[in-house]
């Protein structure tokens, strides 16, 4: 019979694994709206996002949205937070939420900007009903 061994080294790497498998998978991010819809005349988009962020375990967390002006808050030891952020952006962009000690990327949803473009109206011609 013969008895396969692991090296401490193998056992270290694989429990590491496994904690850092845990605690990306223990952030869940929702983030509504998730499109924001511009005029053609308008540079910017503005909108209000409503962020909950939840954690299976108490740690420190970032939101980060990274635009022309990079907005970051952080909260120490939280499992669950809702805030609202008002957000002015020019392209589609993300919502992160990053692990404060490390800057590791834990979760993260992407918001699309769209330009609204109207019909082009149709022009009204008045012949009447002649035979």
């Amino acid at each position: 019979m013969m008895k396969t061994l692991l090296s401490p080294s193998l056992w270290t790497a694989t429990f590491l694994l496994m904690i850092g498998a845990q605690a990306n998978a223990g952030v869940k991010l929702n983030v509504s709206p998730n499109v924001c819809v511009k005029e053609p005349r308008q540079s910017h988009c503005q909108l209000d996002l409503t962020v909950q962020v939840q954690s299976t375990s108490p740690q420190a967390l970032c939101l980060v949205i990274p635009t022309e002006s990079e907005q970051r808050l952080c909260r120490k030891t939280t499992q669950h937070w809702e805030t609202l952020i008002q957000v002015n952006a020019r392209d589609n962009f993300s919502v992160e939420i990053i692990d404060e000690l490390n800057d590791a990327v834990l979760a993260r949803k992407g918001i699309r900007v769209l330009e609204h473009t109207p019909d082009a109206q149709r022009i009204k011609r008045r012949f009447g009903w002649g035979f």
